[in-house]
């Protein structure tokens, strides 16, 4: 009778390490692929146990994912809002939170590029992120407060929050319409907000207004491929520019922006693509073009028709020889939203469609 306790003392620690190791293992593949397409069958192989037993565990997952946010909030860097708020001097206030801030939206990046996505289909996950919105944005207002007697405008509290992060801008549009385009921007953020001008390669409808923006967001830097600048923007722009390097991430606060060159595709020696990997969006520049004035901004219908119907009157690709390539390359992604520069965004299965346009282009060639 007296060994009962010592047997079910020793149960009860088995059974806390193996949902330990169940934990631990799923936290690392929502890392690599997001909590939504993680199966119970994956995290039992990486955790070393069979696939009934994380069942035993944790029956869905919803019933996981709040073992795995507690475990990666664990690791988390800590804000110590009371020793910022308590910083007398405003400049030096605003810059230790901006530096934590940093510091946890590099912590959480492996996360957040799968987190918005799939938050669209997990209420828990989706709670937890407005949570944590809530909580930084009360920071933020604490912080900036003494500076407006207790009381911040609405749109100054609005300017710090994107401060916070790092505007960036993805095409410019030609030249002469940088007045429209810039008011356009100006009802999401001030234009002066803006850190970075990005492009996917040199011609006038990517980066014509490049200066005007410069002169207009008195921080913003170019960004866009090597060959890029060495060959034409560090002459051509008046600051010099952010050249990124392939697969080169550039943190943007919540969001991480990772550049993907690809000469030649669809045209342009210096070409590349961004894609954003928290929203899985692709900035696909020239690729999918759709003639007309009246496409909805976004949609999940078809764009590659129009888009190789207008190809078939005009060709604007180059048909390199290593398109095939540079196109795996970037389906490889697997974009959920394409940001295409001429015509509707597309959302659905980025990664298959870029395949078929792949397939049609080298059909053609």
């Amino acid at each position: 009778m007296t060994s009962r306790p010592y047997r079910s003392a020793v149960r009860q620690d088995a059974q806390a390490e193996t949902m330990r190791r169940i934990v631990t293992a799923t936290v690392a593949l929502h890392a690599e692929k997001g909590p939504l397409t993680t199966t119970h069958a994956e995290i039992a192989e990486r955790a070393g146990v069979s696939i009934p037993t994380v069942y035993k565990h944790f029956p869905t997952r919803a019933d996981l994912l709040p073992h795995c946010m507690a475990e990666a909030r664990r690791g988390a860097p800590g804000i110590d809002g009371a020793a910022i708020l308590a910083e007398p001097d405003a400049g030096r206030r605003i810059a230790r939170l901006v530096e934590a801030l940093c510091a946890v939206h590099e912590y959480y990046a492996p996360w957040l590029r799968w987190s918005y996505a799939d938050a669209a289909q997990l209420p828990e996950l989706a709670a937890a992120l407005k949570a944590r919105e809530a909580e930084r944005g009360a920071l933020i207002r604490a912080a900036i407060a003494p500076a407006f007697h207790g009381r911040p405008p609405r749109a100054q509290l609005a300017l710090c929050r994107t401060l916070l992060d790092f505007p960036l801008l993805f095409h410019t549009g030609p030249r002469k319409l940088f007045p429209l385009v810039s008011e356009a921007i100006a009802s999401v953020l001030p234009v002066a907000s803006l850190a970075y001008v990005a492009f996917s390669h040199v011609e006038s409808d990517e980066c014509g207004a490049l200066n005007d923006f410069l002169a207009a967001a008195p921080n913003a830097v170019p960004v866009c491929s090597q060959v890029a600048a060495n060959v034409s923007i560090n002459d051509l722009a008046d600051r010099p520019a952010r050249a990124l390097a392939d697969g080169e991430v550039l943190a943007l606060g919540r969001h991480r922006l990772r550049w993907i060159d690809a000469p030649h595709v669809p045209h342009g020696w210096e070409c590349g693509f961004a894609f954003e990997e928290v929203t899985r969006t692709l900035l696909c520049g020239d690729l999918f073009t759709q003639p007309g004035h009246a496409n909805p901004a976004l949609t999940e219908g078809d764009i590659l028709g129009p888009s190789e119907a207008f190809r078939g009157q005009m060709d604007y690709f180059a048909h390199a020889r290593d398109a095939s390539r540079h196109f795996e390359r970037i389906a490889a992604t697997d974009p959920a939203t394409l940001a295409c520069m001429h015509g509707s965004a597309w959302r659905g299965n980025g990664a298959a469609l870029l395949r078929e346009l792949a397939a049609s282009v080298a059909r053609a060639a």
